[in-house]
C-alpha cells in the first residue's frame, strides 16, 4: 500500500532531490534508467489523471554511492549534457548495446533483445530497501512512500 504525501511533503521531497542534483559531478556520477510515468518520473502523484499516465524512458543520476537519484530535469542543463555526452552508451536506445555494434550492422534494428539484459525487471524486482538508503535503482529512491 502507497502512503500518500501531503502536498508540503511532497514539495519538500521534491526540493531535496533539486539540491542534490545541482551537487552532482558529471565525471563521476552514477547514470541509470527506468520506464515511468513521464509526468511523474519519481511516481510521487497516485492520483496523477489516467490521460496522464503515459510511460517512457527516464533517466537519472545520483552522486556515485549516495541514496538520492535525481531525475535528468532536475538537474542543470550543463550537466544533463554532459551525463548524456559521457553515459551515451548506456543511456541511448537500445539500452545498454554498445554503438559499435549497431554502426556496424552486427545487429539489425529489432534484433537486440537477446543481448539486452532485462535490467528494468530486475530493478523493479530489487526496488529498494524501505529505509530510503542507497540502491540500485532510481525507484528505490522512493521506496520510503512505501508501506508495508
Amino acid at each position: 500500500m502507497r502512503t500518500k504525501m501531503t502536498d508540503e511533503e511532497r514539495k519538500a521531497w521534491l526540493a531535496i532531490r533539486k539540491e542534490a542534483g545541482l551537487k552532482i559531478d558529471p565525471e563521476t556520477a552514477e547514470v541509470d534508467w527506468i520506464y515511468a510515468h513521464t509526468l511523474d518520473p519519481y511516481g510521487v502523484y497516485p492520483d496523477l489523471p489516467e490521460d496522464c499516465q503515459q510511460v517512457g524512458r527516464e533517466y537519472f543520476a545520483r552522486s556515485p554511492g549516495g541514496d538520492v537519484w535525481v531525475w535528468f530535469g532536475d538537474l542543470p542543463d550543463a550537466t544533463r549534457d554532459a551525463l548524456w555526452e559521457r553515459h551515451k552508451s548506456k543511456l541511448a536506445f537500445p539500452a545498454g548495446l554498445p554503438l559499435a555494434l549497431l554502426k556496424c550492422g552486427h545487429v539489425s534494428g529489432g534484433d537486440h533483445g537477446s543481448l539486452r539484459e532485462d535490467r528494468g525487471r530486475q530493478r523493479r524486482a530489487s526496488s529498494g530497501d524501505p529505509s530510503g538508503h542507497a540502491t540500485d535503482s532510481p525507484h528505490a529512491d522512493r521506496a520510503s512512500l512505501d508501506a508495508d
